[in-house]
């Protein structure tokens, strides 16, 4: 994933991600069926039967922009003033 990532956007990653890298093979690996049975781990663990969407998914480091914390906090900006940031993807939130 940190090799795809390096060439996809080669500015914005580096080699300090890995551990972001390695938690989410630790994310996709807990929500996707096993080939033994079709069960998803984290349900068998959580004992639900709750099915995780893997379109939601995207590569790490991608590009994805933060909008302003004024505007999550619905506090009202200037209509000139930026509204977001672009940042790189690092995995499903917690």
């Amino acid at each position: 994933m940190t090799l795809y990532a390096t060439h996809k956007w080669p500015d914005a990653i580096t080699s300090h991600l890995w551990p972001y890298a390695l938690k989410m093979v630790n994310e996709i690996w807990n929500i996707t069926p096993r080939s033994q049975d079709g069960q998803v781990p984290l349900a068998i663990f959580a004992r639900t039967n709750q099915v995780h969407r893997l379109d939601h998914l995207h590569p790490l480091g991608c590009p994805v922009y933060v909008l302003d914390t004024r505007l999550q906090q619905s506090k009202k900006i200037d209509k000139w003033q930026q509204r977001s940031r672009i940042g790189a993807y690092l995995g499903p939130s917690e």
